[in-house]
């Protein structure tokens, strides 16, 4: 069998894996508030109503762009979870590559590309489309363009599909300074033409990102393009807390306990022995240290955010069984032993974790547009401060910009986006809602707009309530 025709079986084993893996998350209509945000923004994208000036939210435009693609093909959110599970899948092929390349240990290779889909797939953080998905996958690709570079398109492309990744999340600017770095040693440190690569590689970075610019600017929206992405984040900072970060630093390498232990040890073996190359050493050093501050330098600790550093982890996780100079039991040819039954078992956890967080529980946001949906026409409108895939599922606009509905509640959000709360719930009253779906207290505006207009149509689970406007006749 050709290498070609091999690897592309590889890769199809990769993306079934992670497509299994990922099944029971497929069906649930929120897994996260940010998916759905994208979800929303991305279907109003394709009717004309752009990002950051009819919804605001303070990610790249990327990820709506991404969606609208899917959308347009098919028009659901099981679509969108098939497709980012199929990520994880080519992300798990490209560390399986790139590993290769690195080390030459097929089997341990094919173990790490593994290791990161079940890692990705494991917890609940990891569940939806979120942008650290598809940036990944691009982070992944950088790499493997790296280490294969020879000619200068190599430096071209490794630059477009960084910027790709930028375009969803400006948080692979980290990943993407830890593998310059990296490469420059790689290379044998020749500064003069490392500088030459990476020139061509922002040269081709630079491309979608003035395209992105001059778009806004042609529109007359430049303004809520800079508003969105530049005021907005420099506010969302919050300030650093030492506990907390170590705490939440901690858990993601607690979450993986033994292959974590796998990765110190096999870190500590391999400088005993002097094994690593200088070059190795820095991609794991750096990719990690860097990786890391990319994730915590907003000091908000979302669990989602771990994301980022996988590739470091899992690219490294299996050092042991490489170092023929350690113990017996750590040596490759022991790993087929092991690799199928902890594999196996750990399929199970992630599926009896996936019912357990979601399979058991009510899809609430379901069944609260199947109680609306035969009552519903193109000429009414909703608002929730509950789950906001609401609008997407009725195939309405918010009425409101401000989509996520967290940034109406939250105050570090209020601050950030500079909410006039009181004028934006005062607007949405004035459109004349005909229903509302509310979970906790909603604004003192919303709830005396409920008591003159509207009556209790129902009770959902996690105290969700639907309110219709009381008909004339009534």
């Amino acid at each position: 069998m050709r290498i070609v025709e091999r690897d592309f079986l590889i890769l199809l084993a990769f993306c079934l894996f992670a497509v299994l893996l990922r099944w029971p998350t497929f069906l649930t209509t929120v897994i996260d508030h940010d998916e759905s945000t994208y979800i929303i923004i991305a279907d109003q994208l394709l009717q004309g109503y752009f990002p950051y000036v009819h919804n605001v939210d303070v990610k790249p435009p990327g990820i709506y762009l991404l969606f609208s693609g899917i959308l347009t093909l098919f028009d659901s959110i099981f679509a969108i979870r098939v497709f980012a599970a199929i990520i994880v899948g080519v992300t798990g092929f490209i560390l399986y590559r790139s590993h290769q390349i690195l080390f030459s240990f097929p089997r341990v290779a094919i173990a790490s590309g593994v290791l990161f889909v079940i890692c990705a797939s494991a917890h609940k953080w990891s569940w939806s489309a979120n942008t650290e998905v598809f940036f990944t996958c691009c982070t992944a690709t950088c790499l493997y363009l790296l280490l294969i570079a020879r000619k200068n398109w190599h430096f071209l492309f490794f630059g477009f599909i960084a910027s790709i990744g930028f375009l969803i999340k400006f948080h692979i600017a980290f990943d993407i300074l830890a593998l310059a770095i990296f490469y420059l040693f790689w290379q044998g440190g020749n500064f003069k033409s490392w500088i030459k690569q990476m020139s061509l590689a922002f040269f081709a970075f630079s491309i979608p990102l003035l395209s992105l610019f001059f778009i806004y600017l042609y529109l007359g929206y430049e303004d809520h393009l800079r508003f969105a992405l530049f005021s907005v984040p420099a506010g969302y900072r919050k300030e650093f807390s030492f506990l907390p970060t170590l705490g939440y630093l901690s858990e993601f390498y607690l979450s993986f306990l033994p292959f974590t232990i796998l990765w110190i040890s096999g870190i500590y073996w391999s400088f005993r022995h002097k094994w690593l190359m200088p070059a190795q050493w820095v991609l794991l050093v750096v990719t990690t240290i860097i990786g890391w501050i990319g994730i915590l330098i907003t000091g908000k600790l979302f669990f989602h955010y771990y994301f980022q550093a996988l590739l470091p982890f899992c690219l490294f996780a299996f050092l042991p069984f490489m170092n023929q100079k350690g113990p017996y039991y750590f040596r490759w040819q022991n790993l087929n032993k092991v690799l199928f039954p902890i594999g196996s078992f750990l399929v199970l956890v992630v599926w009896l974790n996936q019912y357990i967080q979601i399979g058991r529980k009510p899809d609430v946001p379901k069944m609260v547009y199947e109680e609306i949906v035969p009552n519903w026409d193109d000429n009414k409108r909703v608002y929730t401060n509950y789950k906001n895939i609401i609008y997407y599922l009725l195939d309405t606009r918010s009425p409101t910009k401000f989509t996520h509905t967290s940034i109406l509640f939250h105050e570090d959000l209020i601050a950030s986006y500079q909410v006039d709360t009181e004028q934006e719930f005062q607007s949405i009253v004035d459109q004349k809602m005909d229903y509302y779906i509310l979970k906790d207290q909603a604004s003192p505006v919303i709830e005396n707009d409920i008591k003159q207009n509207f009556k209790l149509v129902k009770v959902f689970p996690e105290n969700v309530i639907l309110y219709t406007r009381i008909s004339k006749g009534e």
